[in-house]
């Protein structure tokens, strides 16, 4: 799949949000080119942020937008943070991508009965795996002094 066009402002910086199917992208965030913040498939920048639509942990028969978002704990490293729309006291932060959304699946399962595990790609449902995504983060500034990330050619 190729990257779609996104409109830039007057000073260059992409216009969001926008819709990527079945995310909205919010913010690109910015890149620390430091260790845990990249690794050779994707880069972590700090305050990205998307909303995706996913089974609810609080009501079993719906369905709730999430906020995705990436932040720094107090050891500087990356924190995966999820908010539900329809449950903003819980508030999931993990160290992965995939760590953040296998609580929410572990929470949805328990809440629907569901005895059998299912994996999920965090970085796929942070939106990274996305093409547009991916362009729009490598055109960040310092995305080149991520040594060992593996820039894609759009």
């Amino acid at each position: 799949m190729k990257p779609v066009d996104v409109p830039k402002d007057e000073s260059g910086n992409y216009i969001l949000p926008i819709e990527l199917g079945r995310l909205k992208l919010l913010s690109l965030g910015e890149i620390i080119p430091e260790e845990g913040f990249f690794n050779q498939n994707y880069i972590f920048p700090v305050g990205y942020a998307i909303q995706r639509t996913y089974k609810s942990m609080v009501h079993e028969d719906e369905y709730t937008v999430y906020t995705c978002s990436i932040d720094k704990d107090e050891n500087n490293k990356p924190l995966f943070c999820l908010e539900a729309e329809d449950a903003p006291e819980i508030v999931i932060r993990k160290p992965t991508p995939t760590a953040a959304w296998s609580e929410v699946l572990r929470r949805s399962n328990i809440l629907r009965k569901k005895e059998f595990k299912n994996t999920v790609s965090g970085p796929e449902y942070y939106g990274f795996s996305l093409p547009t995504v991916k362009k729009l983060i490598q055109d960040l500034p310092r995305a080149n002094e991520c040594v060992g990330y593996q820039m894609v050619d759009f």
